[in-house]
């Protein structure tokens, strides 16, 4: 793994170009001092339109994660020399520090020990993966609550989606954004002392406590406990991910995560086939990004959304009557299907 860092000196012309063009976010009285961390890995369509994006704001630090080519997939080595290439003199960058690995060393392990490392050299970042498309609005509201929050010990993540917004969640709120047991990473931030001191990536203390009663009670459903309960057992298997892992750690030491009010930054990498986890159609593929009003309103107290929780655990569990609509609706989609039958022409 090598790590690089070097300054960009595209910034000057870019930040000329930006005032006498009026597009600055300073000119709205907003300056972005925050490190960005951006993952990516073989998707240069992808990460050519998050950098297109990034342009639209200046980041005074940019962390560059990038896993190295699988010698097991066709092309793979070109597709990341590719991507690499990309990130080379960005304008509206001050400094780049690329994280580049030699050889692929699979998401969990490139994921975790880059937020590490990136947590050795700052105390605060935004984070973003290839496929996550933010507002710019995003920055603004992720460094306004780094700031807000930084000594408040149980709210330990700031998300940046908001996949399940409704007149039911927003008006059971009295605030710009949430509060949520489940953290969300399409598009979050974070601390580096509230994220070194929980997060649990390997599950050392997992089996401690999840099969205990009193800790099952948290869940809302049976169902939804295993549901969550097959996901880890994957994760301890396989290693395949490294979000996952965030249930347990934000049951077990309630904490709590903040989600805006409107979805803020879209996942643009469903349907693909070299999707790692965002594979086929999903409800939650390409949902619509919007700007986050300021100034914020910030609730008067810290406690969880129940609504919105509840819509969270209904969308990985559902009740009996959703289950009911979903299979109705497939039923109905089938016979619709296959009972059209056009009448002959010949007829």
């Amino acid at each position: 793994m090598s790590v690089n860092s070097q300054p960009n000196l595209c910034v000057s012309y870019t930040l000329f170009m930006s005032e006498y063009l009026g597009l600055n976010e300073q000119s709205a009285g907003f300056k972005l001092n925050t490190p960005v961390g951006l993952f990516f890995y073989n998707r240069p369509d992808l990460l050519k339109t998050i950098l297109n994006q990034l342009e639209a704001i200046y980041i005074p630090k940019l962390f560059l994660v990038s896993d190295g080519p699988n010698s097991q997939r066709f092309g793979d080595r070109e597709k990341v020399r590719e991507c690499r290439n990309l990130c080379k003199e960005l304008p509206n960058v001050g400094e780049t520090i690329e994280i580049y690995r030699d050889y692929n060393v699979g998401i969990y392990k490139n994921i975790t020990e880059g937020i590490r490392n990136i947590f050795s050299n700052t105390e605060t970042c935004i984070f973003l993966e290839d496929d996550t498309l933010p507002d710019i609005s995003f920055f603004r509201y992720c460094q306004e609550l780094l700031e807000w929050y930084s000594e408040e010990d149980k709210v330990w993540l700031i998300s940046g989606t908001n996949a399940f917004t409704s007149k039911k969640t927003t008006n059971s709120g009295s605030g710009s954004f949430y509060f949520s047991r489940y953290p969300g990473f399409w598009g979050w931030a974070s601390w580096s002392k509230k994220w070194n001191k929980y997060y649990d990536g390997v599950l050392a203390t997992y089996s401690s406590f999840w099969n205990q009663p009193s800790f099952k009670k948290q869940f809302r459903s049976k169902r939804e406990y295993l549901y969550w309960t097959n996901k880890l057992n994957v994760v301890i298997a396989t290693k395949g991910t490294w979000d996952t892992q965030a249930i347990p750690t934000s049951f077990y030491n309630e904490l709590l995560s903040i989600v805006p009010a409107v979805n803020l930054v879209t996942n643009i990498g469903f349907n693909r086939a070299d999707a790692t986890h965002s594979l086929g159609n999903s409800s939650l593929a390409n949902i619509l990004s919007h700007a986050f009003e300021f100034p914020m309103k910030i609730p008067p107290r810290i406690s969880i959304n129940q609504d919105y929780d509840k819509a969270v655990s209904n969308y990985v569990a559902p009740n009996f009557l959703k289950r009911l609509r979903i299979g109705f609706g497939r039923r109905f989609r089938r016979v619709r299907k296959y009972s059209y039958h056009p009448k002959n022409i010949n007829e």
